[in-house]
Protein backbone atom coordinates (compact mmCIF):
# COMPACT_ATOMS: atom_id res chain seq x y z
CA UNK A 1 0.00 0.00 0.00
CA UNK A 2 1.13 3.48 -0.50
CA UNK A 3 1.28 6.46 2.06
CA UNK A 4 1.23 9.90 1.42
CA UNK A 5 4.14 11.61 3.47
CA UNK A 6 2.89 14.77 5.62
CA UNK A 7 5.79 16.70 4.64
CA UNK A 8 5.87 20.50 3.07
CA UNK A 9 8.20 19.68 -0.29
CA UNK A 10 5.57 16.74 -0.79
CA UNK A 11 8.51 14.20 -2.17
CA UNK A 12 8.13 11.25 -0.01
CA UNK A 13 5.96 8.64 0.18
CA UNK A 14 5.92 5.28 2.02
CA UNK A 15 5.68 1.83 0.80
CA UNK A 16 3.66 -0.25 3.67
CA UNK A 17 2.36 -3.59 4.54
CA UNK A 18 -0.23 -3.38 6.67
CA UNK A 19 0.23 -7.37 7.74
CA UNK A 20 3.57 -7.10 9.02
CA UNK A 21 3.99 -3.37 9.45
CA UNK A 22 6.86 -3.01 7.29
CA UNK A 23 7.92 -0.15 5.58
CA UNK A 24 9.87 1.88 3.67
CA UNK A 25 10.65 5.40 2.73
CA UNK A 26 10.80 6.56 -0.87
CA UNK A 27 11.58 9.94 -2.16
CA UNK A 28 10.12 10.97 -5.27
CA UNK A 29 11.97 12.48 -8.47
CA UNK A 30 9.57 15.51 -8.64
CA UNK A 31 7.09 16.58 -5.80
CA UNK A 32 3.53 14.76 -5.72
CA UNK A 33 0.50 17.26 -7.13
CA UNK A 34 -1.78 15.14 -5.49
CA UNK A 35 -2.75 12.06 -2.80
CA UNK A 36 -4.49 10.08 -6.15
CA UNK A 37 -3.00 6.59 -5.90
CA UNK A 38 -2.12 7.02 -1.91
CA UNK A 39 -4.61 4.88 0.30
CA UNK A 40 -3.31 7.18 3.13
CA UNK A 41 -0.93 9.23 4.77
CA UNK A 42 2.26 8.36 7.40
CA UNK A 43 5.26 10.50 9.12
CA UNK A 44 8.06 10.11 10.90
CA UNK A 45 7.55 11.54 14.59
CA UNK A 46 10.72 12.66 16.46
CA UNK A 47 9.89 11.03 20.30
CA UNK A 48 12.47 11.81 22.77
CA UNK A 49 14.20 8.58 23.68
CA UNK A 50 12.75 6.45 21.23
CA UNK A 51 14.13 8.24 17.98
CA UNK A 52 11.79 8.53 14.59
CA UNK A 53 8.84 6.66 15.47
CA UNK A 54 5.90 5.99 12.00
CA UNK A 55 2.65 7.20 12.21
CA UNK A 56 0.02 6.06 9.44
CA UNK A 57 -3.97 6.83 9.06
CA UNK A 58 -5.30 5.00 6.08
CA UNK A 59 -8.48 3.17 4.88
CA UNK A 60 -7.76 -0.83 4.99
CA UNK A 61 -10.39 -2.62 3.46
CA UNK A 62 -12.92 0.45 3.68
CA UNK A 63 -12.07 0.64 7.16
CA UNK A 64 -10.25 3.62 8.35
CA UNK A 65 -6.98 2.72 11.00
CA UNK A 66 -4.12 4.55 12.76
CA UNK A 67 -1.13 2.78 12.95
CA UNK A 68 1.84 3.69 15.50
CA UNK A 69 4.48 1.95 15.73
CA UNK A 70 5.86 0.31 19.01
CA UNK A 71 9.82 -0.12 19.77
CA UNK A 72 11.34 -2.90 21.52
CA UNK A 73 13.08 -1.76 25.04
CA UNK A 74 16.22 -1.45 23.58
CA UNK A 75 15.15 0.56 20.90
CA UNK A 76 15.46 -1.53 18.34
CA UNK A 77 12.63 -2.17 15.71
CA UNK A 78 10.19 -4.98 17.05
CA UNK A 79 9.49 -7.53 13.96
CA UNK A 80 6.30 -8.60 15.51
CA UNK A 81 2.82 -7.34 14.15
CA UNK A 82 1.28 -7.32 18.04
CA UNK A 83 3.97 -4.53 19.38
CA UNK A 84 2.06 -2.40 17.04
CA UNK A 85 -0.52 -0.08 17.96
CA UNK A 86 -3.55 0.04 15.53
CA UNK A 87 -7.28 1.26 15.99
CA UNK A 88 -9.95 0.90 14.17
Amino acid sequence: MLLAEYDRSGRHYFEFDPNTGAYSQIKLSAPRKNRAGFSGMGQLLRSPGEGKVPVAQYLWFGEPWLWIRNFAPNNAISNASNDDIQVT
